[in-house]
């Protein structure tokens, strides 16, 4: 870790990723709630819903309750008091999270409130409400999409913390120890290279299936903010019932766009053959693809892994576009317009 100080904040964050894994998972074991929840629903917007989006594709096939985002400014009209509302935003200011928070309390659902402070944590003290505030101790560039660690392990807990996940200490630690290990070679990767040349300045297509559903979520985001370079995602077996069809027009997809898939050995036997498929219509079409081949002794861990590395594959993509990965000009001056209106 030593090594890493002279590094910019924002690949010292990308690197710090298993640290917040750890920090985040201890922190949310201080939440206490009174009951199960029948449902639940996690308020986040941008990177502050990474969590949502891996905890879903995780594991939603072994939660007992539904599970819902609202990335939006209304809560959903089932929820009542036996509904959990999980608030996570890494400013704390977000305003659509706050105005849900709002609506949760006035429903007297049961609330947990994630974020580094601001109005949110504001609001959780007034009201005595379960309130985790996350220490940015690991994430330098202080950018929320660069605290992967802290959005994702602090929901995976508070899921724990309601009685409503299966996942032991040792699995985490297990994860974690694995993630520390895959850092320190992560600059020396004899694929990242290669793959980023052929990235290089096309609109990149990724292709996700399972359990890696979230992670494309996650890399879409990166891309387009990290590296300032447009990306969009489809998923496997969604994608071959139209997007195939998509592909030949405009005749400059063949230039202008690359496709990127995410493989794993825990796929579905069905969905391995789609991908193979979905692969060579890419190439008839004149689109040219890579494959990122996961890395992990389980699904979690392969799910972890990916975060690390399309962070980093984003963040030197960036320097490629030579562009600055941390500053986010144009969502800062969309949120500055925004707050204009209202002045």
């Amino acid at each position: 870790m030593d090594a890493w100080v002279n590094m910019d904040e924002v690949l010292q964050s990308v690197l710090f990723f298993p640290q917040q894994c750890r920090q985040a998972w201890e922190e949310t074991k201080a939440i206490i709630l009174k009951d199960k929840p029948k449902d639940v629903v996690v308020a986040g917007m941008g990177a502050s819903a990474y969590g949502y989006y891996v905890l879903k594709s995780l594991f939603e096939n072994k939660l007992s309750v539904p599970l819902l985002l609202a990335n939006d400014y209304n809560l959903p009209q089932f929820t009542n008091e036996h509904s959990l509302v999980v608030c996570m935003s890494f400013s704390g200011n977000t305003e659509e999270v706050i105005n849900i928070l709002t609506q949760a309390i006035k429903k007297n659902c049961q609330v947990v409130v994630l974020s580094t402070g601001g109005k949110l944590a504001e609001i959780a003290q007034r009201d005595n409400l379960q309130n985790c505030i996350l220490k940015n101790k690991y994430n330098p560039s202080g950018q929320p999409r660069l605290a992967c660690g802290y959005t994702v392990f602090s929901l995976l807990g508070v899921i724990r913390q309601a009685g409503l996940l299966d996942l032991a200490d040792s699995q985490v630690n297990d994860a974690i120890k694995f993630l520390e290990k895959e850092a320190i070679f992560l600059e020396s990767d004899p694929a990242t290279k290669p793959l980023l040349t052929k990235m290089t300045g096309k609109q990149i297509l990724l292709l996700a299936a399972e359990h890696l559903s979230g992670n494309a979520h996650i890399f879409r985001n990166q891309l387009n903010e990290t590296a300032k370079s447009f990306s969009v995602y489809s998923l496997i077996p969604e994608t071959n019932h139209h997007l195939l069809e998509g592909l030949g027009h405009p005749k400059s997809n063949a230039q202008t766009m690359y496709l990127v898939a995410f493989h794993s050995q825990y796929y579905y036997s069905r969905n391995k053959t789609r991908f193979l498929l979905t692969e060579k219509i890419s190439v008839q079409n004149g689109i040219n693809f890579s494959i990122i081949e996961t890395k992990g002794e389980n699904t979690l861990q392969e799910s972890l892994w990916l975060i690390l590395y399309s962070s980093y594959l984003s963040y030197q993509l960036a320097l490629i576009n030579d562009e600055d990965p941390k500053k986010i000009e144009w969502v800062d001056y969309f949120k500055k317009e925004l707050a204009a209106q209202d002045a």
